[in-house]
C-alpha cells in the first residue's frame, strides 16, 4: 500500500514539477547553443585565438631546456607584468622569479629586439631560440 501511495502523489504532483523542470531547462538550452555558436563563430570564422597560445608556442622549446621545479630568473624588455606571469604560467612546474636577485642557475630572457640584448654579469648565453626567448646559464667562477 505504501508504493501505491507514493504513486499516487508523485503522478499528482508530476505536471506541476513538469512546468518548473521546462522553466529551468530550456533556458539553459538556449544559453548553451548560444555560447556554441558565439565560441565557433570566434574561433572557426574569425580566427580569434587566446594570447596564451603564442606564449605557449614561444616558450615551447625553452620549457624543455629547464629542469622541472628549479627558481628561474626572468627579465623582459617589453610588458614586464604581462610578460612575467604569461611565462610563469606556461613554463610550470619552474619557478620564476622576476629580475636578477636572488641570482639563480637559469636566466630567461624575452626581448624584442634581440639585436639589443644587454651582457648580464655572471651569465654566459646558453641558447638563443630565435624568437625574442634566450636562456642564460650562471658562469662559474
Amino acid at each position: 500500500m505504501n508504493k501505491l501511495y507514493i504513486a499516487n502523489q508523485f503522478n499528482r504532483y508530476f505536471p506541476t514539477l513538469r512546468g518548473a523542470v521546462w522553466l529551468i531547462l530550456l533556458p539553459a538550452v538556449i544559453v548553451i547553443i548560444f555560447n556554441f555558436f558565439s565560441f565557433f563563430n570566434e574561433i572557426v570564422i574569425h580566427q580569434e585565438r587566446s594570447p596564451m597560445i603564442n606564449y605557449e608556442k614561444k616558450y615551447a622549446a625553452l620549457k624543455n631546456d629547464l629542469p622541472g621545479h628549479a627558481f628561474v630568473n626572468f627579465v623582459s624588455d617589453g610588458d614586464t607584468a604581462r610578460d612575467f606571469f604569461a611565462a610563469r604560467y606556461v613554463l610550470i612546474p619552474v619557478r620564476l622569479m622576476r629580475g636578477l636577485e636572488p641570482p639563480h642557475d637559469y636566466l630567461v630572457v624575452r626581448f624584442s629586439d634581440p639585436a639589443k640584448i644587454p651582457s648580464y654579469e655572471g651569465y654566459n648565453l646558453k641558447k638563443d631560440y630565435g624568437n625574442g626567448v634566450l636562456l642564460f646559464s650562471r658562469s662559474i667562477n
